[in-house]
Protein backbone atom coordinates (compact mmCIF):
# COMPACT_ATOMS: atom_id res chain seq x y z
CA UNK A 1 0.00 0.00 0.00
CA UNK A 2 1.27 3.38 -0.90
CA UNK A 3 1.00 6.17 1.68
CA UNK A 4 1.33 9.68 0.38
CA UNK A 5 1.96 12.81 2.36
CA UNK A 6 1.92 16.46 1.35
CA UNK A 7 4.98 17.39 -0.66
CA UNK A 8 6.94 20.24 0.82
CA UNK A 9 5.90 22.70 3.45
CA UNK A 10 2.38 24.12 3.85
CA UNK A 11 1.68 27.38 2.04
CA UNK A 12 2.75 30.44 3.99
CA UNK A 13 -0.03 32.89 3.28
CA UNK A 14 1.83 35.57 5.22
CA UNK A 15 4.63 35.48 2.66
CA UNK A 16 5.08 38.24 0.13
CA UNK A 17 4.48 35.99 -2.87
CA UNK A 18 1.24 34.53 -1.54
CA UNK A 19 -0.02 37.91 -0.45
CA UNK A 20 0.73 39.25 -3.92
CA UNK A 21 -1.36 36.48 -5.47
CA UNK A 22 -4.24 37.14 -3.09
CA UNK A 23 -4.02 40.86 -3.80
CA UNK A 24 -4.17 40.21 -7.55
CA UNK A 25 -7.19 37.96 -7.04
CA UNK A 26 -9.03 40.60 -5.02
CA UNK A 27 -8.13 43.34 -7.51
CA UNK A 28 -9.37 41.23 -10.42
CA UNK A 29 -12.69 40.56 -8.73
CA UNK A 30 -12.90 44.24 -7.84
CA UNK A 31 -12.37 45.14 -11.49
CA UNK A 32 -15.38 43.04 -12.44
CA UNK A 33 -17.53 44.79 -9.83
CA UNK A 34 -16.31 48.23 -10.92
CA UNK A 35 -17.04 47.45 -14.58
CA UNK A 36 -20.56 46.30 -13.68
CA UNK A 37 -21.20 49.41 -11.62
CA UNK A 38 -19.88 51.78 -14.29
CA UNK A 39 -21.98 50.06 -16.94
CA UNK A 40 -25.09 51.12 -15.01
CA UNK A 41 -24.29 54.81 -15.49
CA UNK A 42 -25.91 56.29 -18.63
CA UNK A 43 -23.14 58.84 -19.16
CA UNK A 44 -20.61 56.06 -19.71
CA UNK A 45 -22.62 54.76 -22.68
CA UNK A 46 -22.60 58.02 -24.59
CA UNK A 47 -19.62 56.88 -26.65
CA UNK A 48 -21.66 53.98 -28.00
CA UNK A 49 -25.13 55.53 -27.77
CA UNK A 50 -25.16 59.08 -29.18
CA UNK A 51 -28.91 59.10 -28.60
CA UNK A 52 -28.35 58.82 -24.84
CA UNK A 53 -26.56 62.14 -24.79
CA UNK A 54 -29.18 63.72 -27.05
CA UNK A 55 -32.00 62.45 -24.86
CA UNK A 56 -30.30 63.67 -21.70
CA UNK A 57 -29.72 67.09 -23.23
CA UNK A 58 -33.42 67.28 -24.10
CA UNK A 59 -34.61 66.35 -20.63
CA UNK A 60 -36.47 69.03 -18.69
CA UNK A 61 -34.25 71.38 -16.76
CA UNK A 62 -34.96 70.80 -13.09
CA UNK A 63 -33.56 74.23 -12.28
CA UNK A 64 -36.19 76.04 -14.31
CA UNK A 65 -38.36 77.78 -11.74
CA UNK A 66 -40.93 79.38 -14.07
CA UNK A 67 -43.38 76.54 -13.31
CA UNK A 68 -43.75 76.72 -9.57
CA UNK A 69 -47.19 75.12 -9.25
CA UNK A 70 -48.12 71.46 -9.39
CA UNK A 71 -49.78 71.89 -12.78
CA UNK A 72 -48.89 73.77 -15.92
CA UNK A 73 -50.17 77.38 -15.87
CA UNK A 74 -53.81 77.48 -16.91
CA UNK A 75 -54.72 73.96 -15.82
CA UNK A 76 -57.64 73.95 -13.40
CA UNK A 77 -57.44 71.13 -10.89
CA UNK A 78 -61.20 71.08 -10.30
CA UNK A 79 -61.69 69.71 -13.81
CA UNK A 80 -59.25 66.88 -13.12
CA UNK A 81 -61.34 65.72 -10.17
CA UNK A 82 -64.12 64.66 -12.55
CA UNK A 83 -61.93 62.06 -14.30
CA UNK A 84 -62.30 58.39 -13.41
CA UNK A 85 -59.90 55.57 -14.33
CA UNK A 86 -60.78 52.19 -15.84
CA UNK A 87 -63.90 53.55 -17.54
CA UNK A 88 -64.95 54.66 -21.00
CA UNK A 89 -64.85 58.38 -21.75
CA UNK A 90 -67.61 59.85 -19.63
CA UNK A 91 -69.78 62.92 -20.26
CA UNK A 92 -68.68 64.26 -16.89
CA UNK A 93 -65.07 64.31 -18.15
CA UNK A 94 -65.78 66.39 -21.24
CA UNK A 95 -64.92 69.74 -19.70
CA UNK A 96 -61.60 68.37 -18.42
CA UNK A 97 -60.88 66.88 -21.84
CA UNK A 98 -61.43 70.06 -23.85
CA UNK A 99 -60.01 72.32 -21.16
CA UNK A 100 -56.63 70.56 -21.41
CA UNK A 101 -56.71 70.81 -25.20
CA UNK A 102 -57.43 74.53 -24.91
CA UNK A 103 -54.35 74.95 -22.69
CA UNK A 104 -52.25 72.97 -25.17
CA UNK A 105 -53.49 75.02 -28.14
CA UNK A 106 -52.40 78.34 -26.66
CA UNK A 107 -49.21 77.24 -24.88
CA UNK A 108 -45.69 77.68 -26.23
CA UNK A 109 -44.51 74.20 -27.33
CA UNK A 110 -41.05 74.86 -25.91
CA UNK A 111 -42.53 75.72 -22.51
CA UNK A 112 -44.60 72.54 -22.57
CA UNK A 113 -41.44 70.48 -23.07
CA UNK A 114 -39.57 72.31 -20.34
CA UNK A 115 -42.45 71.83 -17.91
CA UNK A 116 -42.57 68.07 -18.43
CA UNK A 117 -41.75 66.04 -15.34
CA UNK A 118 -39.65 63.83 -17.62
CA UNK A 119 -39.87 60.58 -19.47
CA UNK A 120 -42.40 58.26 -17.85
CA UNK A 121 -42.75 54.51 -18.41
CA UNK A 122 -46.08 53.01 -19.35
CA UNK A 123 -46.21 50.92 -16.18
CA UNK A 124 -45.90 54.10 -14.11
CA UNK A 125 -48.97 55.55 -15.78
CA UNK A 126 -50.82 52.28 -15.32
CA UNK A 127 -49.92 51.73 -11.67
CA UNK A 128 -49.98 55.36 -10.48
CA UNK A 129 -52.60 56.88 -12.75
CA UNK A 130 -54.08 59.27 -10.23
CA UNK A 131 -50.66 60.61 -9.22
CA UNK A 132 -49.80 61.57 -12.82
CA UNK A 133 -53.21 62.92 -13.85
CA UNK A 134 -52.91 66.43 -15.28
CA UNK A 135 -49.10 66.32 -15.27
CA UNK A 136 -47.05 66.97 -18.38
CA UNK A 137 -45.22 63.74 -19.13
CA UNK A 138 -42.91 62.62 -21.92
CA UNK A 139 -43.14 59.24 -23.61
CA UNK A 140 -41.03 57.69 -26.33
CA UNK A 141 -42.03 54.97 -28.77
CA UNK A 142 -43.25 54.13 -32.26
CA UNK A 143 -46.54 55.41 -33.64
CA UNK A 144 -48.39 52.70 -35.58
CA UNK A 145 -51.68 54.49 -36.21
CA UNK A 146 -52.60 58.13 -36.75
CA UNK A 147 -56.00 59.31 -37.99
CA UNK A 148 -58.18 62.40 -37.64
CA UNK A 149 -61.29 62.50 -35.47
CA UNK A 150 -63.85 65.28 -35.45
CA UNK A 151 -64.54 66.58 -31.97
CA UNK A 152 -68.06 66.76 -30.57
CA UNK A 153 -69.54 70.18 -30.05
CA UNK A 154 -67.83 72.01 -27.20
CA UNK A 155 -67.38 75.47 -25.68
CA UNK A 156 -63.62 75.55 -26.23
CA UNK A 157 -63.48 75.79 -30.01
CA UNK A 158 -61.73 72.43 -30.48
CA UNK A 159 -62.77 71.07 -33.88
CA UNK A 160 -60.85 67.79 -33.80
CA UNK A 161 -57.61 65.96 -33.11
CA UNK A 162 -55.51 63.03 -34.25
CA UNK A 163 -55.79 59.74 -32.43
CA UNK A 164 -52.43 57.97 -32.44
CA UNK A 165 -51.50 54.59 -31.03
CA UNK A 166 -48.01 54.44 -29.60
CA UNK A 167 -45.94 51.34 -28.94
CA UNK A 168 -43.75 52.56 -26.04
CA UNK A 169 -40.08 51.62 -26.03
CA UNK A 170 -40.28 50.45 -22.43
CA UNK A 171 -43.29 48.14 -22.99
CA UNK A 172 -43.58 47.23 -26.70
CA UNK A 173 -46.31 44.64 -26.12
CA UNK A 174 -48.78 47.30 -24.97
CA UNK A 175 -50.01 50.66 -26.21
CA UNK A 176 -50.46 54.23 -25.12
CA UNK A 177 -53.14 56.28 -26.88
CA UNK A 178 -52.17 59.86 -27.66
CA UNK A 179 -54.63 62.47 -28.91
CA UNK A 180 -52.85 65.45 -30.47
CA UNK A 181 -54.08 68.64 -32.08
CA UNK A 182 -51.61 68.53 -34.97
CA UNK A 183 -48.89 66.47 -36.61
CA UNK A 184 -45.57 67.68 -38.07
CA UNK A 185 -45.43 68.42 -41.78
CA UNK A 186 -45.03 65.23 -43.77
CA UNK A 187 -45.81 62.99 -40.81
CA UNK A 188 -47.41 59.76 -42.12
CA UNK A 189 -51.07 59.12 -41.44
CA UNK A 190 -53.07 55.93 -41.59
CA UNK A 191 -53.87 52.73 -39.77
CA UNK A 192 -50.59 50.95 -40.54
CA UNK A 193 -47.56 53.20 -40.10
CA UNK A 194 -44.32 52.99 -38.18
CA UNK A 195 -42.84 56.29 -37.05
CA UNK A 196 -40.53 56.70 -34.01
CA UNK A 197 -41.64 59.69 -31.96
CA UNK A 198 -41.23 61.57 -28.70
CA UNK A 199 -44.42 63.01 -27.21
CA UNK A 200 -44.97 65.46 -24.38
CA UNK A 201 -48.51 65.97 -23.17
CA UNK A 202 -50.99 65.91 -20.32
CA UNK A 203 -51.70 62.50 -18.84
CA UNK A 204 -55.48 62.03 -18.74
CA UNK A 205 -56.61 58.60 -17.52
CA UNK A 206 -56.67 54.82 -17.85
CA UNK A 207 -59.14 54.28 -20.67
CA UNK A 208 -61.19 51.07 -20.78
CA UNK A 209 -61.18 50.34 -24.49
CA UNK A 210 -62.94 47.53 -26.34
CA UNK A 211 -60.56 45.87 -28.81
CA UNK A 212 -60.51 42.71 -30.91
CA UNK A 213 -58.78 40.98 -28.01
CA UNK A 214 -61.44 42.15 -25.57
CA UNK A 215 -61.45 44.96 -23.03
CA UNK A 216 -58.09 46.67 -22.67
CA UNK A 217 -56.80 49.41 -20.37
CA UNK A 218 -54.83 52.07 -22.23
CA UNK A 219 -53.14 55.13 -20.74
CA UNK A 220 -54.32 58.27 -22.54
CA UNK A 221 -52.17 61.34 -23.15
CA UNK A 222 -53.33 64.65 -24.66
CA UNK A 223 -50.66 66.52 -26.64
CA UNK A 224 -50.34 69.51 -28.88
CA UNK A 225 -48.16 67.64 -31.36
CA UNK A 226 -45.61 64.85 -31.64
CA UNK A 227 -41.92 65.08 -32.42
CA UNK A 228 -40.13 62.74 -34.78
CA UNK A 229 -37.47 60.76 -32.96
CA UNK A 230 -34.61 61.64 -35.31
CA UNK A 231 -32.04 60.03 -33.06
CA UNK A 232 -33.75 56.66 -33.16
CA UNK A 233 -34.30 56.88 -36.89
CA UNK A 234 -30.63 57.67 -37.48
CA UNK A 235 -29.41 54.87 -35.24
CA UNK A 236 -31.67 52.33 -36.95
CA UNK A 237 -30.73 53.38 -40.49
CA UNK A 238 -26.99 53.52 -39.85
CA UNK A 239 -26.57 50.54 -37.54
CA UNK A 240 -22.88 49.64 -37.29
CA UNK A 241 -22.09 52.10 -40.12
CA UNK A 242 -21.08 55.02 -37.91
CA UNK A 243 -17.80 55.40 -35.96
CA UNK A 244 -19.80 54.45 -32.88
CA UNK A 245 -20.63 50.74 -32.85
CA UNK A 246 -23.94 51.27 -31.11
CA UNK A 247 -25.37 48.55 -28.95
CA UNK A 248 -22.95 45.83 -30.07
CA UNK A 249 -19.97 48.08 -29.49
CA UNK A 250 -21.05 48.71 -25.91
CA UNK A 251 -21.65 45.02 -25.31
CA UNK A 252 -18.29 44.14 -26.87
CA UNK A 253 -16.27 46.57 -24.75
CA UNK A 254 -17.98 45.87 -21.43
CA UNK A 255 -18.15 42.14 -22.14
CA UNK A 256 -14.46 41.99 -23.09
CA UNK A 257 -13.44 43.83 -19.94
CA UNK A 258 -15.52 41.49 -17.80
CA UNK A 259 -14.15 38.38 -19.54
CA UNK A 260 -10.53 39.53 -19.18
CA UNK A 261 -11.04 40.35 -15.51
CA UNK A 262 -12.80 37.02 -14.93
CA UNK A 263 -10.01 35.13 -16.72
CA UNK A 264 -7.33 36.81 -14.58
CA UNK A 265 -9.32 36.13 -11.43
CA UNK A 266 -9.80 32.49 -12.39
CA UNK A 267 -6.10 32.02 -13.15
CA UNK A 268 -5.00 33.60 -9.91
CA UNK A 269 -7.59 31.61 -7.97
CA UNK A 270 -6.35 28.33 -9.41
CA UNK A 271 -2.73 29.21 -8.71
CA UNK A 272 -3.54 30.31 -5.20
CA UNK A 273 -5.67 27.33 -4.24
CA UNK A 274 -3.42 24.65 -5.74
CA UNK A 275 -1.56 23.32 -2.71
CA UNK A 276 -0.57 19.90 -3.98
CA UNK A 277 0.81 18.43 -7.17
CA UNK A 278 0.40 14.91 -8.52
CA UNK A 279 2.72 12.39 -6.82
CA UNK A 280 4.74 9.89 -8.79
CA UNK A 281 6.43 6.77 -7.44
CA UNK A 282 9.80 8.34 -8.03
CA UNK A 283 8.90 11.38 -5.98
CA UNK A 284 10.56 11.75 -2.61
CA UNK A 285 8.19 11.11 0.24
CA UNK A 286 6.47 8.06 -1.27
CA UNK A 287 6.76 4.98 0.90
CA UNK A 288 6.94 1.62 -0.82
Amino acid sequence: MVNARRNGRPRDYSGRREQGRLLLLVMSLGLVLIAMNEARKPKNWELFFPEVRAERDNEPNENVDEFSGKYFPGVKSEFLETIRDKTHFRVEEQDAWFHLFAVLRTADPAKLCRASIGRIARIQLSEQSKAYRGELVTIRGTIHRAHWLNAPKNDYGITGYYQTWVQPDDDPDRSIVVYCLELPDGFPKGMDISEPAIITGFYFKQWLKKTQEGLQLCPVVLARTVERDRTKQASESSFLSQPSLGLWGGILVVGSAALIAAAIASYVFRRTCRTTRPLRQSDPGVDH
